[in-house]
């Protein structure tokens, strides 16, 4: 049951990113600008994780690579999205559509796994 609940939060941030993703490519500028705020509140509070050091790469990085990390389904985007400096770009209506889409699209989630 553990390991459907890790796969079942895995999928919904998954989705969630992807809608990032979106916001992102529709205007990169506040979406960037939030994340590095975000970031640098993690930077500031215990010096810069792992975590950390590879989010500034990927936010000061091309926008294409981060576009697709955002999206990937490996376990290197799946552990970044862990712990996403994303926090904040979208707004509590955008996440609760995502959420509802999201219980109805998963197989397990009418059980509460």
């Amino acid at each position: 049951m553990a390991q459907s609940s890790h796969l079942r939060n895995d999928a919904r941030s998954l989705m969630l990113h992807k809608a990032i993703a979106q916001k992102l490519r529709a205007s990169p500028d506040p979406v960037l600008s939030l994340a590095r705020q975000n970031l640098q509140r993690w930077q500031d509070d215990e010096g810069a994780s792992y975590y950390a050091r590879e989010w500034a790469t990927l936010l000061n990085g091309p926008l294409d690579r981060l576009l697709a990390v955002l999206v990937e389904e490996g376990e290197y985007a799946v552990a970044l999205r862990h712990m996403t400096p994303f926090a904040g770009a979208l707004t509590p209506q955008e996440r609760w559509t995502i959420y509802r889409a999201f219980r109805e699209a998963w197989p397990f989630a009418s059980r509460g796994v």
